[in-house]
């Protein structure tokens, strides 16, 4: 299944559909079952975001990669590599996708 399009893709999509619809068809054909599994691409994209800074975009796609089966483990290595790859900017933003249970 899947990874579902962000909501501004959709509506992009819906406002004007010629400009939003391509990157909605680009966006699951990417976040589909491939050679990687849905849920290390969304490991992936969580790390990207946590490179980026982006805290909002980390807590989104990590809640994606759980629904996806994804433990709290290996969500924790994921922001590790962001974090060793990203600096500790990585790491800070990357702990935002950490469960209060986790």
């Amino acid at each position: 299944m899947p990874a579902e399009a962000p909501e501004f893709i959709d509506e992009i999509a819906e406002l004007d559909p010629a400009f939003g619809e391509p990157f909605d068809t680009v966006y699951e054909e990417v976040f589909s079952e491939g050679a990687l599994s849905v849920k290390t691409k969304l490991l992936i994209m969580m790390a990207l975001d946590a490179g980026r800074s982006q805290s909002d975009g980390v807590e989104i796609v990590a809640q994606q990669a759980r629904d996806a089966g994804a433990s709290e483990e290996e969500i924790l290595e994921t922001i590790e590599v962001a974090g060793l790859v990203c600096g500790v900017q990585g790491l800070a933003t990357g702990s935002s996708a950490l469960s209060e249970d986790g």
